[in-house]
């Protein structure tokens, strides 16, 4: 009778540990966004997930102001190529003396109108040359500074979108062990009262329930916190819900070499192009200081129009003034003050240039090893819950056959949950370096 009993038992906790184990993951899914549906849970894919970050980023739309900013500059400069036109009504009148170019003092009364235009001419070729160049290197690094935004608002978004995915695997892995402790507790209470088991093993069951609703509670806190950033990140309200659709949607490619993965961040980062074009506009400043100022500025000024004693008793009159020029001194050529600014911010840029070099080869490393470590963890994780399968399937075994305890299954149930949540934590670290690796080397949107 006793053993037949045992062996109802077993049987019943086999029957739903396969059941857990094996249920559609989609269908759980969609019950779950069908619930969701009706809370105003917001479900997201990690493609969506990206698409939101972007648009929500104030540094995404910080560095496309910059871009604005940069070419309204460069536009400025452009301008100085045209000429300035000026309307001209002009009426002078004179009473009482006046001298004369032999120094005699004249009385005289005298009046003029005149109505016409002033068109000037001014060019400084120092400024249109290398000023120009200058500003165009500034809206490629700024240009440059939006994609550098934009890799750091998806990382972001992935790094918050797997803790969450993560958090919401271990919600489910919780309370699905804790069903299976409360049902075996519930078996091993009847059996208690028939007198077929020991009291012993029903009150470390029943500590086991205890621990793992508070485990359930503090995985549901995480869960809840990690909405909260992902929310925040997708530039919604901390207390929107939010669903994932699990970590396995999108497909991350292997891990190149690693020095063929510096070569590639080298080539692709946006945000070494930024410094680069940064220290080509501090160059060309340089230049128009050091060699710019040799070039004269021209100066023209036609001003056509009318004179006459009156505006309704005018002729036809002319001006035409052409003027070269250099400035020599402060503002202009042998401006030793402007001349060391404009070499110091050459070579800080040179330098920012190099730093930026030596970081990206640093986080290429950084990512390219955790990636390799993350794939090593995945491997050992899938092994370790291999073997845990496997003494599950063993113990069942032996409680069939009346050789092992409640107490024994429950051990081996509860290794099997936890062997599963850690292959789910590797597969969750291997998603996110794979993530990071391909962001870090610019390959575009994952």
């Amino acid at each position: 009778m006793r053993c037949t009993r045992r062996i109802a038992t077993s049987l019943a906790l086999a029957a739903l540990l396969l059941a857990t184990r094996h249920a559609p993951v989609q269908a759980a899914y969609e019950d779950e966004a069908g619930a969701g549906r009706a809370d105003d849970t917001l479900r997201v894919d990690l493609r969506r997930a990206f698409r939101m970050a972007v648009e929500g980023s104030y540094g995404v739309r910080s560095a496309q102001a910059q871009v604005e900013r940069a070419l309204g500059s460069r536009l400025t400069v452009t301008e100085t190529l045209l000429p300035s036109i000026s309307p001209l009504l002009r009426f002078t009148k004179h009473r009482d003396l006046l001298q004369n170019t032999e120094g005699a003092f004249l009385d005289v009364d005298k009046q003029a109108a005149r109505s016409g235009a002033g068109l000037l001419f001014s060019w400084r070729p120092s400024e249109i040359i290398f000023h120009r160049a200058a500003a165009s290197a500034e809206v490629a690094a700024a240009a440059a500074g939006v994609t550098n935004s934009r890799r750091e608002a998806l990382w972001e978004a992935a790094r918050r979108y797997v803790a969450l995915a993560s958090s919401e695997e271990s919600v489910e892995t919780a309370e699905r062990l804790l069903g299976v402790l409360e049902q075996v507790a519930g078996q091993v209470r009847a059996r208690v009262r028939l007198g077929l088991g020991s009291e012993l093993d029903q009150l470390r069951l029943q500590a086991q329930v205890d621990q793992q609703r508070q485990a359930v509670a503090r995985a549901r806190v995480e869960r809840e916190a990690a909405q909260g950033q992902l929310a925040v990140s997708l530039g919604l309200s901390p207390s929107r819900p939010i669903k994932t659709a699990g970590l396995t949607t999108l497909p991350i490619p292997e891990p190149t070499s690693l020095p063929g993965a510096i070569a590639e961040a080298l080539s692709r980062r946006t945000d070494l192009a930024a410094a680069r074009s940064t220290a080509s506009s501090a160059r060309h400043t340089k230049a128009g200081w050091s060699y710019g100022r040799l070039l004269p500025d021209l100066s023209a000024e036609v001003s056509p129009g009318f004179l006459g004693p009156s505006f309704g008793d005018q002729r036809s009159t002319y001006d035409a003034t052409f003027l070269l020029s250099w400035t020599v001194g402060p503002g202009g050529w042998l401006d030793p003050g402007r001349l060391e600014t404009a070499s110091s911010e050459a070579e800080l840029a040179d330098i920012r240039v190099r730093e930026v070099e030596a970081r990206i080869v640093e986080e290429v490393r950084e990512a390219h090893s955790s990636a390799s470590a993350a794939t090593e963890v995945e491997t050992a994780a899938d092994s370790a819950a291999t073997l845990v399968d496997r003494v599950l399937e063993l113990t069942r075994e032996r409680d069939q056959r009346g050789l092992a305890g409640p107490y024994e299954l429950v051990q081996a149930t509860e290794a099997w949950l936890r062997s599963s949540s850690d292959l789910i934590r590797a597969r969750a670290e291997v998603v996110l370096a794979r993530l990071h690796l391909e962001l870090v080397l610019e390959r575009g949107e994952p």
